[in-house]
C-alpha cells in the first residue's frame, strides 16, 4: 500500500472529504488528492505530521508504506524519505 493509499482510505474510512482534510490539516485539497492518486508521491516531514494529525495516523504508520508501489511514479527505493523543510 503506498501512503496515498493509506491517507485516501483513512480519510475515506473516518468519513471525511478532501476539503475537511484541507481545513484540518492546512494542506491543500489539491496536494491532498495528488498524493491520494499517485502524481505525487514525495512529502514533507511537516506536511507528514500535519496529514498524521488531521486523520489520525502516526508517522510510524505512514513511514511503513511502500512509497512508490503503484504509484504514478516508479522508482527503486524500498524506503519512505522524508523531506527536511527547514
Amino acid at each position: 500500500m503506498t501512503l496515498g493509499q493509506l491517507i485516501c482510505l483513512t480519510r475515506e474510512a473516518i468519513g471525511l472529504t478532501l476539503r475537511d482534510v484541507e481545513r484540518l490539516s492546512g494542506l491543500s485539497n489539491a496536494f491532498i488528492g495528488q498524493l491520494e492518486t499517485g502524481w505525487v508521491d514525495d512529502i514533507s516531514l511537516r506536511n507528514a505530521v500535519k496529514l498524521g494529525k488531521a486523520l489520525g495516523l502516526s508517522l510510524e504508520q505512514m513511514a511503513a508504506t511502500n512509497p512508490r508501489k503503484g504509484s504514478r511514479r516508479e522508482s527503486g527505493k524500498a524506503k519512505r524519505r522524508w523531506r527536511h523543510v527547514p
